[in-house]
């Protein structure tokens, strides 16, 4: 799998299916910052997530692996990891958010 840039951060789903790739804040040419999903075995791009601005900071998905949870400019946003849609967007952070994980 090649992104094409440096990556900042990585997550591997729970089944082991899939990884998110975030873009590395010294790569990052764009104003927003991006996060791709793959699917490891056919090695193809799933969906390409975008919204946040800045560099990404934190990558995770949820226990089913459908939800991936991106987070960076002081707001987590949650994305369907199959189409890449929106979900929701959590923000009143007061600061970065050092690490992002599920509760089981």
């Amino acid at each position: 799998i090649t992104t094409g840039w440096g990556v900042s951060t990585a997550a591997l789903s729970r089944d082991g299916r899939k990884l998110a790739v975030g873009e590395d804040p010294e790569d990052l040419e764009e104003e927003e910052a991006r996060v791709q999903v793959w699917d490891l075995e056919s090695r193809t791009l799933v969906c390409d997530l975008k919204g946040h601005s800045g560099p990404m900071d934190n990558v995770g998905f949820d226990p089913s692996g459908k939800l991936v949870a991106t987070a960076n400019d002081l707001c987590v946003r949650i994305f369907d990891a199959e189409t890449g849609a929106l979900k929701r967007v959590l923000q009143g952070h007061n600061g970065l958010q050092g690490c992002l994980c599920y509760l089981l």
